[in-house]
């Protein structure tokens, strides 16, 4: 289980979030950019140092700003993938995984990850020779090696194209049934979300602003809140200040948002706010109190 609390000042920016991640959990983290996504998992890394609060994982403290503990990166035993791959063009993927496990305390098995991974064919090759959904794989395979008691990746599927992303996201998802780690992944893309996350949070300016289950895919309707549905943003009224969403049921009026035109998103109705509002023609606007859910798929 990973526990953080964790305030951080940059300039004028301030980072405030607490929160819990269980074994067996994939945690997303979504939320606009320069919200404190990545400074978030940075810290948790040990890459940048909280000014104050607590990093616990699986009971070890890596970080205690009362009793002035923090554990070096090297030593937290985190798993860290970063969205360009960081592999070593010199070594071949074997090499490249083997790396992870040069400290000799990792007890995972070597051939496990392997198959689990399905990079068997890829051992003796170079990694200017992989594609992008094979280069993310191996350095999966690598931070897996390392014997990580947590797993961070950051926008790990972002440069790569839909037909490698659904190769992947399987993987990571199975990552999580095989290993028992809690998998903290930060990403702006709502699809990755619903397909893998059990949880997600919102980040915005520093703050935890929304945390909820990530409904599975293929449920439109949930019995305690009423109507769940995939909608487009199509733009912003800077007059009322609403996003005005498209929608199997037409035009959906809401509290404004952060995402761009264009973007899909998943939304809750709450079973309270679906009423006759208006008769034809009377020319009513509903401004629905709706909620984002994690993610959304075609």
């Amino acid at each position: 289980m990973l526990q953080v609390q964790v305030h951080r000042h940059i300039g004028t920016f301030d980072l405030d979030v607490r929160l819990d991640v269980e074994a067996h959990e994939i945690l997303a983290v979504h939320g606009p950019s320069g919200s404190g996504k990545t400074t978030l998992i940075n810290l948790i890394a040990g890459l940048q140092r909280p000014d104050g609060g607590r990093i616990v994982v699986d009971g070890r403290v890596l970080f205690d700003s009362a009793e002035r503990i923090n554990v070096r990166p090297e030593a937290r035993r985190v798993g860290y993938v970063f969205q360009d791959y960081r592999l070593f063009p010199h070594m071949s993927v074997a090499s490249n995984l083997g790396y992870g496990r040069h400290s000799g305390r990792s007890r995972v098995d070597f051939d496990e990850v392997v198959d689990l991974l399905d990079i068997r064919g890829l051992l003796r090759r170079r990694p200017r020779s992989l594609s992008g959904g094979e280069s993310q794989r191996v350095a999966i395979g690598r931070a897996l090696l390392s014997g990580p008691s947590l797993l961070l990746m950051d926008e790990p599927l972002a440069s790569i194209d839909p037909e490698r992303k659904a190769e992947i996201l399987p993987f990571i998802r199975r990552l999580r049934d095989t290993f028992a780690l809690p998998i903290v992944y930060v990403s702006h893309a709502a699809e990755e979300i619903a397909q893998i996350a059990d949880r997600s949070i919102r980040i915005e300016n520093g703050r935890l602003t929304a945390s909820e289950p990530v409904l599975p895919p293929g449920n439109p309707t949930m019995p305690d809140t009423g109507l769940r549905l995939i909608a487009e943003v199509l733009g912003h009224d800077t007059g009322t200040g609403l996003t005005v969403l498209g929608s199997s049921l037409g035009r959906l009026f809401v509290p404004r948002r952060s995402e761009p035109p264009g973007t899909k998103v998943q939304v809750v109705v709450g079973a309270t706010a679906i009423e006759p509002i208006a008769e034809t023609g009377s020319g009513g606007v509903a401004v629905l109190p709706v909620r984002a859910v994690a993610g959304a798929h075609a």
